[in-house]
């Protein structure tokens, strides 16, 4: 609170005890930091009854379509595969993707 009050940043954000309970997985930080982490075992992808579910603010064209009484303060909503950026095959969900030329 005196962070935000200071600075006038952070007007919405969530203090959190730790990474405990609020992703499926936890969340390993590497203590070399050159260590790359398989995503697979380290996806920050919320627990059910995580604090940051429903904790986010709704975004207009940003953070649309999502489940519950606000948005989830996470990488992406509960309940959801993660998001996809980037190119995609010739013939993927979005039928758009076009194969890079080099």
């Amino acid at each position: 609170e005196d962070f935000c009050k200071a600075t006038g940043q952070e007007e919405h954000g969530k203090l959190v005890d730790g990474f405990q309970g609020v992703f499926v997985k936890g969340v390993e930080v590497p203590i070399d930091p050159a260590e790359v982490l398989p995503p697979s075992d380290n996806a920050p992808q919320l627990a059910a009854d995580s604090p940051a579910v429903d904790a986010g603010e709704a975004l207009p064209n940003i953070n649309d379509g999502y489940g519950g009484r606000a948005p989830d303060a996470g990488a992406w909503e509960l309940g959801t595969e993660p998001p996809h950026y980037g190119p995609r095959p010739r013939g993927s969900s979005t039928g758009r993707a076009r194969p890079i030329r080099q």
